[in-house]
């Protein structure tokens, strides 16, 4: 007996919300990464060298910085929600495989 087509969906589903979670780690690396330049920038942003070598206003700096932590808070939620999607996702299957394991017992 062959998968029913609902566990084929959950299965794809399941895969596409684990690339989905993965994307979204990436990119909650990258604006941590970002996060910290920005921190140190503001930190050394009174020295007379940073003054004369960057010219960003510090301004500017801190609302990067802002945009930065809110981009970055917005991932780590779309993170926790996808977990509980996956989570779901995975139930299904777990559902789907049950079901076709004591199918697959019966015949």
């Amino acid at each position: 007996m062959s998968r029913e087509p609902a566990h084929a969906e959950a299965k794809k589903e399941y895969e596409s919300l684990l690339e989905q979670a993965a994307s979204t780690r990436e990119d909650i690396v990258n604006l941590e990464e970002q996060a910290k330049q920005s921190r140190k920038k503001l930190e050394r942003g009174e020295g007379f060298h940073y003054k004369i070598s960057d010219f960003r206003d510090p301004a500017d700096q801190k609302a990067s910085s802002t945009d930065i932590e809110s981009r970055l808070k917005h991932q780590e939620g779309k993170l926790e929600q996808a977990g509980s999607k996956n989570r779901r996702c995975e139930a299904k299957l777990d559902f789907w495989d049950q079901k076709f394991e004591s199918h697959s017992a019966i015949t």
